[in-house]
């Protein structure tokens, strides 16, 4: 989540060479998400069930020191190891940096995580306060995403998408956090060190890689060329200084040329030579459902669990069917929302006007307090990032100058031909748009965001779960259904239960792929019959399952957000609220849902799923 890492999304481009070199930016930041070791034991329930022997303020307060230093000086490593994460987050001194990805560096940061993992252990949680356990626990699952991620999948040496540095140059274009000179000679300095940092990319990554994340990484890479050559410098021709101009535009070209040249070296020495092989395997896939979102559930177990849902949500939309629409099928009511169409120059408008609307509700109906009158403003998406229909971008949990907070969305391409344009504008129609807007900014990330941005410590700003974030905005889709928006028009439903069919079928790939050998050609049967979707759409979400184990995630956070409403409901009882629940959920940030529980519900709160 940026970090926009998490907030990349919803529907993609259909066919274009333009799409498939663009889509592999958004492919990067999924990877890099929702991996933990298993030596980091997680287990749900959250430790802390059993009574500890009392303590004495003296030991309580030691706890509280060594996590507060431990806190500290994790934060400023990670944000060293990764300053285009600390720059998009809002913190400026990182401002210009690239990473250090040799692999020289990433053992480092690998044997400091587990240094810091053993000092994490040594502090008693017994000893700690409420908000401190979050922290605590909070660190732990982020120390072991970053193992996982960097020693266990050795992301640097395997994975090209690891390069990308898309994000935060777009990050000093947009962000108004200081004066467009400023921020120009920012955006000279990252490009700079462009061709070095491509350089070390190529040494670092293995002679063997697999297939399907090397062709993801040349898609991302093409995209990135075109954006440095041609939209870095348009983003700044406010810029008086010519110097400065001149400087941007060398630097834009040299840094082009670099990733243009890893692309070339890429296709030449490791493409060819790239294996289909991409399951992680039962075992791993059980860790990384553990370590990073603490359920502890056997792969068939959690299979069953998804497919459950599956076959609900297309119970539902059978049921809406033949109540509202005898006679008709569900892919007959699908293809009647995509007849509920934009005009592509209205489209834009018509979100906006829509987009406060669904904000008022929110508020008329005490759905959850919303705690910035700042607008989510709706704008065109960057040229870079235009595989998607929307998505939300808002400033990172440490910024303190621009409060922009922009909620992009893509108008169909007028150079596409006509068919495709059309085909465009009805897969992102007039219902499915109300259902993305929700799911992105009321009351789902762009909410989601304003909450976190208020936890009360630096841990809780700065690290997110994948369950937890896109849990939460899958969640709210379903939510304001059931709180009765669009006063139950049946095709706005259809709509919503058709993103989550999309999700459904996502779950149930991941686990099939990964653990059972199903193949991407399977999958793809599976989007199509059971999600609704063009074969085109349904290749690209089997193609991202090979790459994306983790994607399952909205759905499990969904899920486990459903479970605890009705377990919250049940400890409150006459006393519980929609909007209390809502807030006090999204009152310490983005942790993974079982630290939420604990905090929610105490210590014995019970199995999340």
């Amino acid at each position: 989540m940026g970090t926009r890492w998490m907030r990349m999304r919803i529907r993609w481009m259909n066919r274009t060479t333009r799409t498939m070199k663009t889509v592999g930016l958004w492919m990067a930041a999924v990877v890099m998400m929702g991996f933990a070791p298993s030596s980091m034991s997680a287990d749900a329930p959250i430790p802390d069930r059993t009574p500890s022997p009392p303590t004495t303020p003296a030991q309580s307060r030691e706890a509280s020191l060594r996590l507060e230093r431990l806190s500290h000086d994790y934060l400023e490593a990670f944000w060293t190891f990764n300053p285009i994460r600390a720059a998009t987050a809002g913190l400026h001194a990182y401002d210009g940096r690239l990473p250090d990805r040799s692999r020289d560096a990433v053992a480092y940061w690998v044997v400091f995580n587990h240094n810091t993992l053993r000092r994490l252990q040594s502090v008693d949680i017994n000893q700690l306060d409420a908000d401190e356990r979050v922290d605590f626990r909070v660190l732990q699952f982020q120390i072991g995403e970053e193992l996982f991620q960097w020693e266990a999948l050795a992301v640097h040496r395997t994975n090209p998408m690891t390069y990308d540095v898309g994000w935060g140059l777009l990050n000093v274009m947009r962000r108004n956090y200081a004066s467009p000179e400023m921020r120009a000679k920012v955006a000279i300095s990252l490009l700079e060190r462009v061709p070095a940092y491509y350089d070390t990319a190529y040494k670092t990554l293995d002679d063997i890689l697999p297939n399907a994340l090397c062709e993801a990484g040349i898609q991302m890479l093409e995209g990135a060329a075109e954006f440095m050559r041609r939209d870095v410098p348009a983003s700044f021709s406010g810029v008086k200084d010519v110097n400065t101009q001149s400087a941007l535009r060398k630097s834009a070209d040299r840094a082009s040329l670099a990733v243009s040249g890893f692309i070339a070296k890429l296709r030449r020495g490791k493409l060819p030579y790239a294996v289909d092989s991409f399951a992680i395997g039962e075992k791993r896939f059980e860790r990384l459902l553990r370590d990073t979102e603490g359920v502890a559930l056997s792969v068939p177990a959690l299979l069953t669990i998804a497919e459950k849902d599956l076959e609900r949500n297309l119970s539902r939309a059978r049921a809406i069917t033949h109540e509202h629409y005898p006679g008709k099928t569900v892919s007959d009511i699908i293809d009647m929302t995509r007849r509920a169409a934009y005009a592509n120059d209205r489209l834009i408008p018509e979100i906006a006007d829509e987009l406060e609307s669904i904000r008022q509700f929110c508020i008329d109906r005490e759905v959850i307090t919303i705690p910035s009158p700042v607008r989510a403003v709706v704008t065109e998406t960057p040229s870079f990032a235009r595989w998607a229909s929307a998505m939300m971008d808002t400033p990172g949990p440490f910024e303190m100058v621009a409060t922009e907070a922009y909620y992009d969305v893509t108008p169909a391409d007028p150079s596409w031909p006509l068919k495709q344009q059309a085909d465009w504008l009805a897969d992102f129609n007039k219902y499915v748009a109300r259902n993305v807007s929700v799911h992105e900014a009321y009351p789902g990330h762009y909410v989601q965001f304003l909450h976190s941005n208020l936890a009360p410590t630096a841990v809780q700003k700065a690290f997110v779960s994948y369950a937890g974030a896109e849990g939460w905005a899958h969640y709210t889709e379903q939510m304001m259904i059931e709180a009765g928006i669009h006063d139950g028009d049946p095709l706005y439903e259809m709509a919503q239960l058709q993103d989550a069919l999309m999700r459904n079928c996502r779950f149930v790939s991941a686990i099939r792929m990964h653990t059972m050998g199903m193949s991407v050609d399977e999958a793809t049967q599976l989007f199509m019959f059971k999600g609704f979707v063009s074969e085109i759409t349904a290749r690209r979400e089997a193609v991202r399952g090979t790459f994306d184990p983790g994607y399952f995630k909205y759905t499990l956070g969904k899920l486990q957000i459903l479970k605890l409403r009705d377990d919250y409901r049940r400890k409150m009882g006459s006393r519980f609220t929609l909007k209390g629940f809502h807030d006090t959920f999204l009152a310490r940030g983005m942790p993974p849902i079982v630290v939420i529980r604990e905090r929610m519900l105490g210590p014995d709160n019970g199995p999340s799923l």
